[in-house]
């Protein structure tokens, strides 16, 4: 996630500039938990991926964030996410 160096407001994904103030500068934000909103299960999954379900995140800062888990996570739980270097979200399997 990041955030707007002038006004604090938060974005995933990345902006070139920010819609509240205008700014061009842009701070990085990890985020490692976010609560659960909705989750929707996938049903035409192909043979070799192991993500079955499309899960709709909050994070602390109220930015929305999709993401993919193996096994359905029961809704407004809090859970641990992690993002690949292509960008992709996801809930990490216990």
């Amino acid at each position: 996630m990041t955030v707007c160096a002038d006004c604090g407001v938060s974005y995933f994904p990345a902006r070139l500039r920010c819609h509240r103030c205008g700014g061009y500068q842009f701070l990085d934000q990890a985020v490692y938990t976010a609560r659960v909103s909705g989750v929707v299960p996938v049903h035409r999954v192909p043979e070799d991926c192991p993500w079955h379900c499309l899960v709709e995140l909050q994070t602390e800062a109220g930015v929305t964030v999709m993401a993919v888990a193996q096994v359905p996570p029961t809704l407004h739980s809090l859970v641990p996410i992690t993002q690949q270097a292509d960008g992709a979200v996801f809930i990490p399997s216990h």
